[in-house]
């Protein structure tokens, strides 16, 4: 089979509540050109049903089942099982809009200097209604990115595309900075290119009582 253009990356641990329209939202994307790595970080509740049904309806889905070893851990075995170019980060309570991944391959391919690309983002909260932002905007280039470091968040993470080469140069995730991954995996892409969002609001990231 040909290599797809996107590899989306998603670790689950007890995710049901959220998790059908979290895949939906990928599923659906305009751009179709992907497989979908989903990681069953040892769940105890239906998350493993519910994948499995996934799979069985769409054959872009590829499943990894385990005991619990922690986002870290899966995230680093799911960029070990991709093969497309590119890596979508995807979290299993979040959604993405439809043409997320046609907005951000066409930034990537109309700017091969950067190797990082993220979005703006709507705030929703249990029940899919939207919540106030608060906060500044996401960087809109890399020079504003590297202002950003130590006064703002840096990228949202559910909404990152980023070159599959340049993840693995750097070492992926490192396991010691745990609730802080992504913000050490950016400083570090930093130092080899460049990172930035795209303007647009292209995921709708959940509050709730039992994120960290």
């Amino acid at each position: 089979m040909p290599e797809p253009a996107i590899s989306v990356l998603m670790s689950v641990y007890n995710g049901e509540q959220f998790l059908a329209p979290a895949i939906e939202s990928i599923l659906v994307q305009s751009l179709t050109d992907f497989d979908f790595l989903i990681l069953d970080d040892g769940s105890s509740d239906s998350s493993w049903s519910i994948l499995q049904d996934y799979a069985g309806r769409d054959d872009r889905i590829r499943l990894i089942r385990r005991e619990n070893k922690g986002l870290i851990v899966s995230l680093n075995e799911l960029i070990a099982a991709a093969t497309a170019p590119l890596l979508a980060r995807m979290d299993c309570d979040d959604i993405s809009m439809p043409d997320r991944f046609t907005r951000q391959v066409a930034f990537l391919e109309a700017n091969p200097d950067y190797g990082v690309v993220g979005s703006q983002r709507v705030n929703i909260d249990e029940q899919g209604q939207e919540l106030p932002m608060a906060g500044p905007d996401y960087a809109l280039d890399h020079q504003q990115f590297l202002s950003n470091i130590g006064t703002e968040s840096l990228l949202c993470h559910s909404s990152v595309m980023m070159r599959r080469d340049m993840v693995q140069a750097v070492g992926g995730y490192h396991a010691a900075f745990r609730h802080c991954e992504d913000f050490d995996l950016w400083l570090r892409l930093s130092n080899l290119t460049k990172l930035c969002s795209m303007p647009e609001k292209l995921v709708c990231y959940r509050h709730s009582a039992d994120q960290v």
